[in-house]
């Protein structure tokens, strides 16, 4: 014979299913940064001679948190808070792990110089040419 769940435990289990750090994820608020970006290779970027890693800004959301910092397309972002970070990937992490409203630094080159800037990170937007990054996983946490 089968049981079947009652529509309350049904919605139990549903609710349960939700509070998953997964499910969790894709409710919250998430940071935005508002910089389009690729990873850093010679290939890619014209003019580019010098060695390293990082994340190319192709181009600055305005109005956006990055733009309102003072981050300009062509800078090259390499760390979050003090941390490396060498490719997409890894700023995504770090970005996730942030709250919109939070204040970071971000530690960029421009003109071959590193330098570092405060930005407050900014809700995504609802409509956006780009859909927020879908859930991941990075080393010891969430992310997208």
């Amino acid at each position: 014979m089968k049981t079947l769940l009652s529509p309350a435990a049904a919605l139990g289990v549903w609710l349960l299913a939700l509070m998953t750090p997964a499910a969790h994820a894709q409710l919250q608020d998430w940071p935005w940064l508002g910089v389009v970006i690729t990873d850093i290779s010679s290939g890619n970027i014209e003019g580019y001679a010098g060695g390293g890693a990082g994340s190319y800004v192709t181009g600055v959301e305005e109005p956006g948190p990055a733009f309102a910092a003072g981050l300009r397309r062509h800078d090259i972002i390499v760390g979050l808070d003090g941390r490396a970070a060498m490719n997409t990937r890894e700023l995504t992490c770090l970005l996730q792990g942030k709250r919109p409203g939070e204040s970071v630094e971000v530690h960029f080159k421009r003109g071959g110089r590193e330098q570092a800037m405060r930005v407050v990170l900014g809700n995504w937007p609802q409509a956006t040419e780009f859909p927020r990054p879908a859930s991941g996983r990075c080393p010891g946490q969430a992310v997208s």
